[in-house]
């Protein structure tokens, strides 16, 4: 099922600063940068995910067998993270949107 999460978040006169560390377990095996105003969509498969929109925002809807879910991902410190049963369906960017997939085991 999926959840969201808060990443830490520093402010100080330099900037802004989001943190993604030990969150995921296991390793690593893909990084994307999703950056086009287009519907993705993703069945069922064998690696977990970790979504966080850095620019603009979009809207995520998940389906766990009859179970359905919508989130918002708007800041840097949102992390939806995606179990492998969850089919996922990615729409309404903004056109600025910029998204960073990573995928896990």
């Amino acid at each position: 099922m999926a959840k969201l999460i808060a990443l830490d978040t520093f402010h100080s006169d330099a900037g802004v600063l989001t943190v993604f560390e030990k969150l995921i377990p296991g390793n690593i095996i893909r990084v994307c940068c999703l950056s086009e105003n287009t519907i993705r969509t993703q069945k069922k498969c064998q690696s977990s995910k970790a979504l966080i929109c850095l620019m603009g925002n979009c809207r995520v809807v998940t389906e766990t067998g009859d179970y359905s879910q919508d989130f918002t991902l708007a800041r840097p410190s949102d992390c939806l993270i995606l179990s492998p049963c969850d089919d996922h369906q990615i729409h309404s960017t903004s056109d600025d949107c910029l998204m960073l997939l990573i995928a896990y085991q």
